[in-house]
């Protein structure tokens, strides 16, 4: 996920270049309207160079490990569910909001799969518990497992609907 904070950082960079190239051929009248909307505009870039990332899920299921066939079972159990990720710049925490909790998760170690787009780590939850997640950009969703010895596998999948 550091790319697409990096991506956000490089249009800004884009976005102040094509500012001051259009600044070039305004008219003195229009040049006090662009000086009163700078602030605006300064507003506007400063948000977007500590922005976090955002994943907005709508919907939720658990998939139970096969032992026999040695793979994820296809009779996954899942329901509409609304819940939100958001991580902080840094890319050190993300906090898991529903209707009716919020868990922060503090990531441990990740690692940038370049030929599948997928960002996976290794967390600890606020309460003590560890997982691995993957964030699959591509596909659009959220994948965890408990990685708790006194649990059975399973995998938690989100669905998103946005990122922003």
């Amino acid at each position: 996920m550091g790319t697409i904070l990096n991506h956000e950082m490089n249009a800004e960079k884009k976005s102040f270049f094509i500012k001051s190239s259009l600044l070039k051929g305004l008219l003195p009248g229009r040049l006090i309207t662009i000086y009163l909307l700078l602030p605006l505009l300064t507003l506007v870039s400063y948000t977007s160079s500590t922005a976090q990332v955002s994943f907005s899920c709508t919907y939720k299921e658990y998939c139970d490990w096969d032992n026999v066939k040695e793979e994820w079972s296809s009779n996954c159990i899942g329901a509409a569910e609304s819940s939100l990720f958001v991580w902080n710049k840094d890319e050190t925490l993300f906090k898991h909001t529903t209707e009716t909790i919020t868990s922060t998760y503090f990531v441990q170690s990740s690692e940038y799969d370049k030929a599948n787009d997928v960002y996976t780590y290794s967390v600890v939850s606020d309460v003590g518990n560890k997982y691995y997640f993957v964030f699959d950009i591509n596909n659009l969703e959220i994948r965890a497992m408990p990685l708790n010895d006194d649990v059975d596998m399973v995998l938690i999948r989100w669905r998103v609907k946005a990122m922003f």
